[in-house]
Formats: C-alpha cells, structure tokens, sequence
C-alpha cells in the first residue's frame, strides 16, 4: 500500500513544482561587482585625500563610476526580473546561468536555478 501512494505522490509532487514555477520577467544587466570595486578603491583614496568626509564622497563617486565603467566595457553580468507565484517581482542576480523572458525558473537562496522540462 505503501508503495502504491508513493507512487502517486511522486508525479503529483513533480507536476506541481512546474506549475508552481517563478518566471523570467525580463533581463537587466548587473554592474554591482565594478561598483563594489569603484566603491572600495575611491573610499581608500578620498579617505587618504579628504579625511572621513572624502571617504564618504569618494565612495559614492567611484561605486557611481564603477558601474558606468563596467556597463561601458561590455561586462556586466546577468540579473532577471523574476516574478513568484504570489505575483511579487525580484531582482535575481545569475552568474551562473543564462535565461530568457518566459523561463521557468527555482528561487534558491540569492540565486535562480532552471527547472528542467521535457516537453
């Protein structure tokens, strides 16, 4: 009997996990890494120029120009506007993987992973 109800539970439990799926909304570029390092190296020299004032400053600048410098060299990386089963929309960051608008996809920790299909 046992095995007869696992049986069943398994498809059930495979067939709502797709159904159940978050969606690929749309794709944005990610510069956070070019403004985590703009960020970083501007704070250290406005630190040394203008003292916790130009820290502060210089901070803010080179995060702004990190990212600029990062979108104009072609590097960005992946991010997608994933929207959940409850409607609400996120920004994904995915190093690791490639999607496009309409993918189903599984939310896990910060990151999306696919969901495999055979269709």
């Amino acid at each position: 009997m046992k095995t007869i109800k696992s049986m069943l539970l398994i498809p059930m439990l495979l067939v709502s996990s797709y159904s159940n799926a978050d969606e690929v909304v749309q794709s944005v570029p990610d510069n956070s890494v070019g403004q985590v390092i703009g960020g970083w190296s501007s704070v250290l020299i406005g630190g040394v120029l203008g003292g916790p004032v130009g820290a502060i400053a210089g901070g803010l600048v080179g995060a702004w120009a990190g990212g600029g410098v990062q979108k104009l060299s072609g590097t960005s990386g992946n991010s997608y506007v994933v929207k959940q089963e409850n409607d609400e929309e996120v920004l994904i960051r995915s190093p690791n993987y490639t999607f496009q608008v309409g993918d189903k996809v599984k939310i896990v920790g910060l990151r999306a992973i696919p969901i495999e299909t055979n269709e």
